[in-house]
């Protein structure tokens, strides 16, 4: 909405007015008249020039004493109206105010006649741009209606309407509006909704809210205006094609676009009639109509309209206009929509220029150029650029809007979305909460832009770990967008992938897999099999389905991803790398290393030169896991090497990767006997799990395990005892008293303490292993046997033979239900038993058969 548009309201004023006067003089008869009646007669047949000419002689009679004051001033007044009609302000406004010098040197009150033409010079300066000039000269002509007995309540109703006009398009929008309200509530009392000017008050009152920001407000305004003068019939007034335009322009403002489109299209069908297909208020409808079809998305056809819209306008109104900067503008952000940005930002640039040098640099429409370059500066990742376009933008929108104007609120939500991109997360925070009390307030709490900036929020307050906060806005979003849908449906998809991200975050996988599977379906359909937020809400989705243990699941994800992206782009692309990794990940989960270990290599040989050193030591990770459990221990520990290496010294590593490769190698290390090298990669390995998951974490449980058996390797007893019992304290909390991991380390710390003849300790570790393998819900055979067996022989230390020999004989039973013959465990356990047996003396104990 341009700031020129009150003139073009007051245009039907002027004319009105000066109208108003011919018919005035028409009834008078007047010595010498004749040529007066004969130019009335031309002019009233569209014979203008005639009119003119015919005019001009009798101003000049008159101007030569042939005539009396009364005919001069008669001339001056169907002069001035002829080039009114002409649209000549210039050669009107000096009749005008000639006429009024008369009228101020004759001996009459003030009068209807000296409103009329009071208003006429108003609505002329008013149209030219001298606002408070206009403003000045309408209030002596409400003076003079408000101190005439014979002027009937309406004469002051106009009157009070067309002051109104001029204060605001000074932007004095509060002395505007009282105006307005009294001239309705004027017009109503004296004639109800019979009143043909009444909608015209309506309408001025709804202009002004809806300029304001008070969108509801003017829409009910917009529609009583409209119904009546569809009850009028008036398809013939052009007022009615303004109330259609206004009211679209509304509802496009508000989001409603089809509703927009009927009213313009009918407007613009109105205008075209009676003003002529290229008229410039038929061009002001088409605008809008444009960008409608651009926020729509129909991009050819608003862009098309838009350039034959620039046409009309650079004929008409020059090059360096506002109205050719407004085209400029929309044709920036069509050419934005189609990430033309070069081409964007030369004609914002070109708006702003124009609009700067004739509007000035605090305007609002200047405030709305430096916002659409902020929006495109950040798309270009000028990220410093946006923040000061934005803030350009807010700063002259606070001096002339106020800070509660609606406009503000998608200033505010840019602004923000910089700042999360600069990691400036409370001052974001601030930003947005601000931008959705705006927009609550101007749209309605259930409105599609309060969503855009929920969502934005929402992620927000997920970085900042508030995830209550965030799932809150996530879902809020989401309900508005079923019954108004977003602009652009990415955002549900994004809506609905960070929901799932915290629902899963959370451990509720159940309810994140439907949410994964509807924002791929529509990021599939609306961006592509192969996009980059496809393939990571599949990733996603997929690795759900892995931590339900749904591991078909989660391989049926990943094939699926691989087979699109082959189907579309071929079997060499590198968007294959991801998905390929992911499948082999799956496969490794359920023990599938042969069918692994060539995914990964492939994935490894599509990520080249270029990929992301972090994707790429996950997946040598992968494949050191496969061939580590293939017994392939020379191939996974050079794996394991290069994937340190890739991620060493690297400060946007994830030190819970780093250190599992690391702990990875070290283990391999021990397997091959390099015990040195072995702890010093545990040693760094336990740095990064301790600062990443805290002290307390079973993962650092786990490496102290494995860090005890590499100290028993290198023959310190006293280290590895700390390490086993710092890993004893670990999970005796976590994961709990009752837990087979627990019951490992208390066995192989027992063995340790039995080695050391520390009997007593042993045998106190090991009953409790026996004691938490026995209450487990789904025993472990083979490790009870083996804690079994490791009990026993701590008996034999103590001489205690019978409770030996039923440890003994529970273990041997156990092992050879559940293991080959020949197993290690099973081997050991047999030779204790023998060992055991014997030693036996008759006479003492009789002879017990074999297990």
């Amino acid at each position: 909405m341009s700031a020129s548009e009150p003139r073009r309201l007051l245009w039907a004023a002027v004319t009105a007015c000066l109208g108003v006067l011919l018919a005035t003089a028409a009834c008078t008869t007047l010595p010498g008249s004749d040529d007066l009646s004969d130019g009335e007669r031309a002019y009233r047949e569209g014979r203008y020039t005639d009119a003119e000419l015919i005019w001009l002689e009798a101003l000049a009679e008159s101007e030569g004493g042939a005539g009396d004051d009364l005919r001069l001033a008669q001339s001056l007044r169907m002069l001035a109206n002829l080039y009114v009609r002409q649209r000549r302000l210039d050669a009107a406004r000096p009749l005008l105010e000639r006429w009024l010098e008369l009228r101020e040197n004759a001996p009459i009150r003030d009068d209807a006649e000296l409103a009329e033409v009071l208003d006429a010079l108003a609505g002329i300066h008013l149209v030219q741009g001298d606002f408070e000039q206009a403003a000045a000269i309408y209030e002596r002509s409400a003076a003079v209606r408000a101190g005439d007995d014979a002027l009937d309540n309406v004469a002051i109703a106009e009157s009070l309407e067309r002051l109104a006009a001029a204060y605001d398009a000074q932007g004095l929008r509060s002395q505007a509006q009282p105006l307005y309200e009294r001239a309705i509530q004027i017009r109503e009392r004296a004639s109800g909704s019979d009143d043909p000017g009444l909608a015209h008050s309506l309408h001025g009152l709804g202009f002004l809210y809806h300029r304001g920001g008070r969108y509801p407000e003017a829409e009910a305004l917009y529609q009583r205006a409209l119904e009546m003068l569809d009850t009028e019939k008036a398809e013939t007034d052009g007022f009615l094609a303004s109330v259609l335009t206004h009211l679209g322009s509304l509802y496009r403002v508000m989001g409603q676009y089809d509703e927009a489109l009927i009213h313009l299209t009918r407007a613009r069908g109105l205008r075209a009639e009676q003003l002529g297909p290229h008229d410039v208020e038929t061009a002001a409808t088409a605008n809008e109509i444009a960008a409608v079809w651009a926020n729509q998305r129909r991009l050819d056809e608003a862009e098309e309209l838009h350039r034959w819209i620039l046409g009309i306008r650079r004929q008409e109104f020059g090059e360096e206009s506002i109205p050719v900067a407004a085209t400029y503008n929309n044709l920036g952000l069509v050419a934005q929509y189609r990430r033309d940005y070069d081409q964007a930002e030369g004609l914002f640039q070109r708006a702003l220029q124009i609009r700067r040098d004739r509007q000035g640099p605090v305007h609002r429409d200047v405030a709305a150029l430096y916002n659409n370059l902020g929006v495109l500066y950040k798309l270009q990742g000028e990220i410093n650029d946006a923040e000061a376009a934005h803030r350009n933008a807010l700063e002259i929108q606070e001096a002339v809007l106020g800070p509660e104007h609606p406009e503000l609120s998608m200033t505010l939500h840019n602004l923000a979305d910089v700042h999360v991109f600069q990691g400036r997360l409370d001052d974001a925070a601030l930003l947005l909460e601000r931008a959705v009390s705006l927009k609550e307030r101007a749209y309605g709490k259930d409105h599609r832009y309060v969503a855009d900036s929920l969502v934005v929020l929402g992620a927000l307050r997920t970085d900042q770990g508030e995830q209550q906060a965030a799932e809150d806005a996530f879902v809020r979003a989401l309900g508005i967008w079923e019954t108004s849908p977003p602009d652009d449906e990415v955002r549900r998809a994004e809506t609905l992938a960070n929901l799932a991200l915290i629902e899963s975050g959370r451990g509720n996988l159940g309810e994140a897999v439907p949410l994964y599977t509807q924002a791929i379906e529509i990021y599939e359909r609306e961006l592509g099999p192969r996009n980059p937020s496809v393939l990571r809400a599949r990733n996603h989705l997929a690795s759900v389905h892995a931590a339900r243990r749904d591991y078909a699941a989660a391989i049926e994800t990943y094939a699926h991803t691989v087979s699109a992206i082959e189907a579309h782009y071929g079997s060499a692309d590198p968007a294959l790398a991801q998905p390929l990794v992911g499948l082999a990940t799956a496969h490794l989960a359920i023990g599938g290393y042969s069918v692994a270990v060539p995914l990964y290599e492939r994935a490894i040989a599509l990520f080249g030169d270029d990929a992301d050193p972090r994707a790429l030591a996950y997946a040598l990770g992968g494949l050191a896991d496969c061939q580590l459990e293939t017994g392939r221990l020379e191939e996974a520990s050079g794996s394991y090497q290069h994937a340190v290496a890739l991620l060493a010294d690297r400060d946007d590593v994830d030190p819970r990767e780093l250190g599992a490769l690391q702990g990875n190698l070290a283990a391999i290390h021990r397997v091959s006997g390099r015990y040195a090298e072995a702890e010093s990669l545990y040693t760094s390995a336990l740095a990064l799990l301790e600062a990443a998951y805290g002290p307390n974490h079973e993962v650092v449980a786990r490496l102290h395990h494995e860090r005890a058996r590499n100290w028993v390797l290198l023959g310190r007893a006293d280290r590895a005892s700390d390490a086993y019992a710092q890993a004893v304290a670990i999970r005796e909390s976590t994961p709990g008293p009752d837990h087979p991991m627990l019951a490992q380390t208390l066995d192989d710390y027992g063995v340790l303490q039995l080695q050391e003849s520390r009997v007593a300790q042993a045998e106190a570790l090991l009953l409790r292993a026996v004691s938490i393998y026995e209450r487990a819900g789904t025993p472990d055979p083979t490790a009870l046997g083996r804690s079994l067996h490791h009990l026993g022989a701590a008996y034999i230390a103590q001489q205690r033979r019978p409770e030996a020999e039923r440890a003994l004989a529970r273990s041997v039973g156990l092992l050879e239900a559940h293991l080959a013959k020949g197993d290690p465990s099973l081997e050991g356990a047999r030779n204790t038993w023998n060992a055991l047996n014997e030693t036996r003396t008759p006479e003492t104990y009789p002879a017990s058969p074999a297990p």
